[in-house]
């Protein structure tokens, strides 16, 4: 795992169409040895998530979420394409895929 490159870091709150499209097991330690200190730090429901966010070259905008509760990282993108994120990432590992998902609070893409 790396940060993409070439890329720009977006800044926090990332105006996106989050689509999950991806999600893994790790560690804050993993995560941050990967991709440096977290771009931002939330507290959601009272727990801690350390999230990450670029502009890939191709226009694509993906943003990393870990949960330190449950040491499960999200892969949020859009346009929804988990292999272009995954590959732009180095994520070299047996990943879970899921079907792209439109996050509950923005209205389903027409």
């Amino acid at each position: 795992m790396h940060p993409p490159s070439p890329t720009k870091t977006v800044p926090f709150p990332v105006v996106f169409k989050p689509y999950a499209v991806a999600g893994w097991a790790a560690t804050r330690e993993e995560m941050q040895s990967a991709f440096g200190p977290p771009h931002h730090v939330e507290i959601v429901s009272g727990d801690e998530e350390d999230r990450w966010a670029w502009v890939l070259a191709s226009g694509q905008t993906i943003v990393l979420t870990f949960q330190a509760n449950c040491d499960f990282t999200t892969l949020l993108c859009d346009p929804p394409s988990a292999a272009a994120a995954l590959e732009a990432l180095g994520i070299d590992f047996d990943i879970m895929e899921c079907e792209p998902t439109l996050h509950p609070s923005f209205p389903e893409p027409t």
